[in-house]
Formats: structure tokens, sequence, C-alpha cells
């Protein structure tokens, strides 16, 4: 939209005028981060990635490779891991709990993917968004493509918890005589040295493939969720100010606001397209997980000589579930108390 088009657009009388072509990129750079972090961690890929097609196809096959050989390790790992008849009580539900977390993982590897090849997925929030800022631009709501300082939290807190899981899980195959899914169950069925090594090797591929899905989702939805706060607190602000400093002017544009306001709705509605399924899997997970794990944490009083690194990685778990679903929940009430 050219500035001279912008200048003849009188707010109070006419229907705010639509972009003649989309800009590139309104979205912030760090948002732009979370993207290429996820694509690059095999959870993100499609045209809100790159406009190359070369990248695109690239991300693709990366993103698909990830989920399928991940999906592949995971059913190998849950055969190997609970072809023991022995395991019952606390060791039962210390597995429970891994394979909760292996099959949300890859849950949400296929839902990613479903939503960021959709035609209601993620380029179409991205194209939406971008007619958006330009409509509120074009009424003198000056959108920052600079990020909140809070986005780049987004991207600190969530790569520092991978890196912690990573972290975790390597002290964990180190350490452990007997890992969660393989170990001593293995060498009682004699099967060899090679084997074990393999699973062990395919377990902990499993935990850091799935880390990446388990923690980027989430904070993907939670930077999507701030950024429509932001457009929809600035927009909301803008329009109480104006009723309470020119009511007479607010009273004679109430009609076009008022489509303003619908078409800001519409965006929180084409967000939700791609994002509805993921917030749900993503909710349902976090609290099967974290009750899991409590339970599990409740059974350990009564089975002494438990180290200390297994409460300190139940408390990890504890926390970064509780943090995950508390900040989710939080920025989804957020926008809806602005749209409200």
């Amino acid at each position: 939209m050219s500035n001279e088009s912008s200048s003849r657009y009188n707010a109070w009388t006419e229907a705010p005028p639509l972009p003649s072509k989309l800009h590139p990129s309104l979205t912030s750079d760090w948002d732009k981060l979370i993207r290429k972090v996820m694509a690059v961690l095999g959870v993100f890929s499609g045209e809100s990635l790159s406009k190359s097609r070369t990248v695109q196809r690239l991300a693709l096959i990366w993103q698909v490779t990830v989920a399928m050989i991940t999906t592949g390790a995971v059913v190998f790992v849950l055969l190997t891991g609970f072809n023991d008849s022995n395991s019952f009580g606390f060791e039962l539900m210390f597995k429970l709990s891994f394979l909760s977390w292996y099959l949300s993982c890859i849950t949400y590897m296929w839902m990613m993917l479903y939503g960021c090849h959709s035609k209601k997925g993620f380029s179409n929030f991205y194209s939406h968004l971008d007619t958006t800022v330009e409509i509120l631009r074009s009424v003198g709501i000056e959108i920052e493509e600079e990020p909140p300082r809070k986005q780049k939290y987004f991207v600190y807190v969530s790569v520092m918890a991978f890196l912690l899981a990573i972290a975790y899980f390597i002290v964990d195959l180190a350490v452990m005589k007997e890992g969660i899914f393989t170990g001593a169950h293995l060498d009682r069925m004699n099967i060899s040295v090679m084997l074990i090594t393999s699973s062990r090797v395919i377990n902990g591929y499993c935990m850091i493939a799935c880390s990446a899905a388990y923690m980027m989702p989430p904070a993907y939805i939670m930077n999507i969720a701030y950024s429509l706060w932001c457009i929809l607190s600035k927009y909301n602000d803008f329009v109480g100010d104006l009723v309470k400093t020119n009511e007479v002017f607010f009273l004679r544009g109430i009609g076009q606001y008022r489509k303003i306001h619908l078409e800001l709705c519409d965006l929180v509605v084409t967000a939700n397209q791609p994002l509805k399924w993921i917030l749900a899997v993503t909710t349902g997970a976090l609290v099967l997980i974290l009750l899991i794990v409590l339970y599990i944490i409740a059974l350990s009083f009564s089975k002494p000589g438990l180290s200390p690194g297994f409460y300190t990685a139940t408390s990890y778990w504890v926390i970064l579930n509780t943090a995950i679903l508390g900040l989710t929940i939080y920025f989804a009430q957020k926008v809806f108390n602005q749209v409200t």
C-alpha cells in the first residue's frame, strides 16, 4: 500500500482499505527465529518458514524423516521395553510415564506436520496476520516489527529447557545400568551386546528428538498467543483512548471499527485452526504426565535406596510440565480476554 493512498483514507467515513500486496514479513525476527529453530529440530516446514521453494522442500523432507524415524524408533523401544513380565508397581508406572511422553511427542510431530502444510494451517495464519497488521496501520495503529521483550524469553527458555533435557538424557544413558526401556531384561534374553548397544542408541535418539517435539510446539503456541495479545491490546487501547478523548469521531466511524474488530476476531479463528488440536493434545498430555510423575514420587517413599538423581529428575519434570501448562493456559486466556 502506498503512502499516498494511506493519506487519502478517512477512518471516520470510509471502510479500511485492503493492502495492494502483502508485506513479505511483518512478523518479528524472534518469531522467525523460533520457526527456524523448529525447522532445524525437525518440527516445522512450509511457506511460513521460507519463501524459497528449495528450503521448503528440504525442510519438509527433514521434518517427515524425523517424524518417521522417531515413530519407528518409539515402536521399537516400546516393544523391547515392555517385554519384561516382571515389571509392576513402581517400575511399571515409571515406564508408563515415558510411554505417555513418547506417544505425546510423536503426536506433536505429525500434528505440526499437518499444520505446516494444511490449507488452513500456519501459512494461512501468517498471510491473514500481514493483512490485519496493514489494516491496523491504515487507521493509525502502529504495530512494531521489532519484537516485544517477552518474545525473546520464549526462545531462551525453550532452548534452555531443551538443552537441560538432552543433558539429563545423556547422563541417564551413560550412568544408569538399566535403561528406561532397555537394560537388564535384554541381558536375561541373551540378546547380543550389539543389539543392546543399538537399542540404547535408538533410545537416546528418541529422547533427543522427542525433547524437541515436546518443548518447541508449546513455546510456539505461547509465541503466537502473545503476538495476538499484543495486536488485540493495541487495538483495544486505541479505541478506548479514542472514546475518552473524542467520542464524536468514534461514533462517526463506529461501523468501520466494528469491521476491524471482526477482522481481528477472524484472525484469532484463523490461528485457532492449526493450533486447537495441538493445544488440546498438549494440555491433555501435560496433565497426564504430571499426574503419573506425581504418583511415581508418592510411590518412591515406600522404595528406599533411590538416588538423589531420581528426585532431581522427577522434580524437574514436575516443574517443567507445570510451567508449560500454566504458561500455555495463561497466554490463551489473555487472548480470550482481549477478544471479549
